[in-house]
């Protein structure tokens, strides 16, 4: 998905998004690792996402209707934190329902936990409050 500006929308949750990979190198704790050159990477390691956790969003645009990519960014601002890549790289995997995907249960930053539910939680009134970055 391409953002207004060019650049690609890293989505984690590979159930539903994908980030399109045009042979990026990603740095890891011990070494660099070249990603294979594929039209679409759908699972990123938790390696991977830390190593990016510590970018910076390049650009950031909010919705204006429901999708389930709102869902997730909804969930997890509402915990506290901008994305999936920051909450991987300070807290790590994120716990979610087995059949729909959604996220399931964040802690937040003072230790404290936000339990959701297995439908849409984000309102059509809170939708325009979100915002999606891109990297």
């Amino acid at each position: 998905m391409q953002t207004s500006g060019g650049q690609d929308h890293l989505c984690i949750n590979p159930e539903i998004y994908c980030k399109k990979i045009q042979g990026t190198s990603v740095r890891s704790n011990s070494s660099a690792s070249v990603l294979p050159q594929r039209k679409y990477q759908r699972h990123l390691s938790i390696a991977m996402a830390t190593s990016l956790g510590a970018r910076k969003p390049t650009s950031i645009q909010r919705p204006k209707r429901w999708s389930e990519e709102v869902e997730e960014a909804y969930r997890l601002q509402l915990a506290g934190y901008r994305d999936a890549l920051e909450y991987h790289s300070v807290k790590g995997e994120i716990d979610r329902w087995p059949k729909s995907g959604y996220i399931k249960k964040l802690q937040r930053k003072d230790g404290n936990y936000y339990y959701y539910n297995r439908s849409r939680e984000c309102a059509d009134k809170d939708v325009n409050k979100i915002k999606l970055y891109g990297y």
